[in-house]
């Protein structure tokens, strides 16, 4: 059905439809992204010794079916066979 809209209440949709849209453009700004989250990432020093907390925060279970077949599966549900 088609409506009709006076030239005031285009302009007051308009008017709230950009107060929408500035509201959502000021909450992305103010959350991190994934650019900086991976510069922040990349910008901190290197792991030079086991930490076994950030191990265990990774690694979701480890299969052994032989002493040559072992397998680690991460918490994403990536596997490698070590």
């Amino acid at each position: 059905m088609l409506q009709w809209v006076t030239m005031d209440g285009w302009s007051a949709a308009m008017k709230q439809a950009r107060r929408s849209s500035m509201r959502t453009s000021r909450r992305l700004l103010t959350k991190p992204t994934a650019r900086n989250c991976w510069s922040s990432f990349f910008a901190q020093e290197p792991i030079t010794q086991f930490d076994e907390r950030l191990w265990s925060s990774l690694v979701d279970f480890m299969t052994v079916y032989s002493e040559k077949d072992i397998r680690v599966t991460f918490k994403d549900g990536t596997e490698i066979q070590a």
